[in-house]
C-alpha cells in the first residue's frame, strides 16, 4: 500500500493487534532484550494504562540517559509544556489504544496528543525508570528536518491541553520551561 503516515499506519496496527499490550519502536532504536516482561510486569505492578521508559542516546550525540518524570501526576503536569514519552520506549493497553486512536491530522505531534488525550481521559500514565531502550541519535532525523513544524505543533498540542483543563500559559511562559527543563532542546519535543 502507499504511504498514508505515521497515525493511519500506527492506527491500522492497533486494529490488527491482538496481543494484550502494544508496544511501540522507531526501525533506527534498539530495545534492550527485558523490554516487553519488564513493562509488562511494571504496567500490571502499577495499574498503568500506558507505560514508557527512560532510554539512553547513542550515535551522532553525546551519549545521555534521559530520566524525568515517572508517576502519573508528574506525567500530566509534565505534559503542559513538552512530551515526556520517547514513543519507541511506549507500551499500551490494547483496549486503551483501540478505545484512542492516533489523530491522523496531527502531524509531527500526533504521539503527544494521544497523550494528552489519554490523561484528560483519567488513564494511568507512568515511566518505568529503568533504561529500557537504545535511542539512536543522527542529522536526518525528524526533528532536525522539520524542528520548526514540530515546535509549532507541540504547541497547538500544548495550548489544547492547557484550554482542555482551564490553564492558560503564555507560548513565552512555555518556553522559559522548556529551557529550564532542557535547554539544549527547547520545545523540540513532540
Amino acid at each position: 500500500r502507499g504511504n498514508r503516515g505515521v497515525s493511519a499506519s500506527r492506527n491500522e496496527a492497533i486494529a490488527i493487534a491482538k496481543s494484550e499490550y502494544i508496544a511501540y519502536i522507531d526501525a533506527d532504536d534498539i530495545a534492550l532484550p527485558e523490554r516487553f516482561e519488564t513493562q509488562v510486569s511494571w504496567m500490571n505492578k502499577t495499574g498503568s494504562d500506558l507505560c514508557g521508559t527512560w532510554v539512553k542516546e547513542f550515535g551522532t550525540c553525546f551519549p545521555q540517559t534521559r530520566k524525568g518524570p515517572v508517576n502519573d501526576s508528574e506525567l500530566k503536569l509534565q505534559l503542559l509544556f513538552s512530551n515526556p514519552f520517547t514513543q519507541s520506549t511506549v507500551m499500551i493497553r490494547r483496549d486503551v489504544a483501540i478505545n484512542n486512536l492516533y489523530d491522523v491530522t496531527m502531524s509531527y505531534s500526533e504521539d503527544y496528543d494521544l497523550w494528552t488525550r489519554l490523561a484528560l481521559s483519567g488513564y494511568k500514565l507512568t515511566i518505568m525508570p529503568k533504561v529500557l531502550l537504545l535511542y539512536r541519535m543522527h542529522d536526518d532525523q525528524i526533528s532536525h528536518k522539520r524542528n520548526d513544524k514540530l515546535i509549532e505543533s507541540a504547541c497547538l498540542v500544548r495550548e489544547k491541553y492547557c484550554h482542555l483543563l482551564n490553564l492558560s500559559p503564555s507560548r513565552e511562559d512555555q518556553r522559559i520551561y522548556s529551557i529550564i527543563i532542557d535547554p539544549e532542546r527547547p520545545l523540540t519535543l513532540s
